[in-house]
């Protein structure tokens, strides 16, 4: 008999997936027992005794033991880790790949080992890139949701106060947007916009919680650089030609 667990670990997640086993998830956040595991609130960690305390008591156990081995500990409070599976947001790099290795052999690498080596071998094996990482600092990804699960992306400063009118948590002065409450000029990280509700046809809308990986960010550079689309557009060039990066950041 072997224990499969295909929401905590990525082999298991793997294997849950190609032989269709089902996915439960009953651990929080916070590394505590949910109620599809537990009527307690329970740390994960101090669950197993509780587990082992009840096969003792249905005379359910054979041998009880314990094997030493190496496992990862946060690096800030030194406590245990657990793998975890939980929703993410997605770019579909895998229906585009086809294109980014044809794209790839357009270019002059130095070393030009790189280019059917390191960069074309990692493009030839790219996967969907997951964006989004939760996280209480960082960009806001813009998606604000309704409870009937309907997205709205958000594009700009002026969409937001367009969406934003039905409750007016932000004004216009002069060109320049914003917030009534604060009268501070609108701040487009998490801690700000998390506050702004929109509305679409008689829905509310607010926003996910995540926020964007930084590579996605970086990835954004030629265009943010050159404040794209909003200007710019008639010498905007993309690719450039030329690139001075280190390898993780043509990535």
């Amino acid at each position: 008999m072997v224990h499969i667990a295909p929401a905590y670990g990525e082999d298991d997640f793997q294997i849950g997936k190609k032989e269709n086993l089902g996915f439960i998830s009953h651990i929080d956040a916070i590394g505590h027992t949910t109620g599809l595991l537990s009527d307690n609130d329970v740390y994960v960690f101090d669950y197993n005794q509780i587990v082992i305390d009840r096969l003792k008591l249905e005379k359910k156990i054979i041998y009880i033991g314990t094997i030493d081995h190496s496992y990862p500990h946060c690096y800030r409070c030194h406590t245990p880790l657990i793998y975890r599976a939980i929703s993410a947001w997605y770019v579909n790099v895998e229906s585009i790949k086809d294109k980014m290795i044809a794209n790839n052999e357009k270019i002059t690498w130095v070393p030009d080992t790189i280019k059917h080596g390191r960069f074309g071998k990692w493009v030839e094996g790219a996967r969907d890139w997951n964006i989004s990482r939760n996280r209480y600092w960082g960009s806001a990804i813009p998606v604000w949701k309704s409870e009937d699960g309907d997205i709205m992306v958000i594009g700009s400063v002026e969409e937001l106060y367009e969406a934003n009118r039905e409750f007016g948590q932000i004004y216009k002065e002069n060109d320049t947007y914003f917030y009534t409450e604060t009268k501070q000029p609108v701040d487009l990280h998490k801690h700000f916009v998390d506050q702004i509700k929109l509305s679409k046809d008689g829905k509310t809308y607010t926003r996910i919680p995540e926020v964007l990986d930084c590579w996605f960010e970086s990835g954004s550079m030629p265009y943010a650089s050159k404040h794209y689309p909003f200007e710019g557009k008639e010498d905007f060039k993309f690719p450039a030609d030329f690139i001075a990066e280190g390898l993780d950041q043509t990535r």
